[in-house]
C-alpha cells in the first residue's frame, strides 16, 4: 500500500522537469556569461542561413506567383483572341457558303437519285473553282487549317 507521504510519479515527474529545466537555464546563462563569442557564433551559425533560406524561398515564391500570373494573363488574352478569330472565321466560312450557293447552286445532278439536288461532280468543281477564287483567310482559332483556306 501507499502511504501518504510517499509522493506519487506525477510529482516525480514535475519535480523532475522543473529541476531540470531550471539547472539548464543556469548552465545557458553561466555559459553565454563566460563564453559571448562562441554564443555569438553558433548564432550566427544557425541564423544566417535560415535567413538567406527564408529570402531565397520568398524570392522563388514571388517569382513563381508572378510567372504564373503573366502566363495565366497571356493564356486569357489567347483564348480571347482565338475566340474573336473563331466568329471572323465562322463569318468568312459563311460569306463563303453564300457565294458557293450564289455562284452554283443552279448545277444540278439527277443522275443518281433522279431528282434534282445540289452536288455532284459539277457542283464539287465548281465548288472548288469558288473557293480557290475566294479562299478564307486562316485565323488562329485552335484548331488545324481546313481545306481550301489560305494564309494571308
Amino acid at each position: 500500500m501507499m502511504s501518504t507521504t510517499e509522493p506519487t510519479l506525477k510529482e516525480i515527474y514535475s519535480d523532475w522537469a522543473h529541476n531540470t529545466w531550471s539547472g539548464m537555464k543556469c548552465g545557458l546563462r553561466s555559459f553565454m556569461r563566460t563564453r559571448p563569442g562562441i554564443v555569438v557564433a553558433i548564432v550566427a551559425a544557425l541564423i544566417i542561413p535560415a535567413v538567406g533560406m527564408a529570402a531565397y524561398l520568398g524570392g522563388n515564391a514571388v517569382a513563381d506567383y508572378q510567372k504564373r500570373q503573366k502566363d495565366q494573363r497571356a493564356f486569357e488574352a489567347r483564348q480571347q483572341q482565338q475566340t474573336l478569330n473563331f466568329a471572323l472565321w465562322s463569318q468568312d466560312m459563311e460569306r463563303q457558303q453564300e457565294r458557293v450557293d450564289e455562284t452554283c447552286g443552279h448545277i444540278y445532278d439527277t443522275a443518281d437519285t433522279g431528282y434534282p439536288m445540289a452536288g455532284g461532280r459539277d457542283y464539287a468543281v465548281c465548288k472548288s473553282e469558288i473557293i480557290g477564287k475566294f479562299p478564307v483567310p486562316v485565323r488562329d482559332i485552335g484548331i488545324t487549317p481546313r481545306i481550301g483556306v489560305s494564309r494571308w
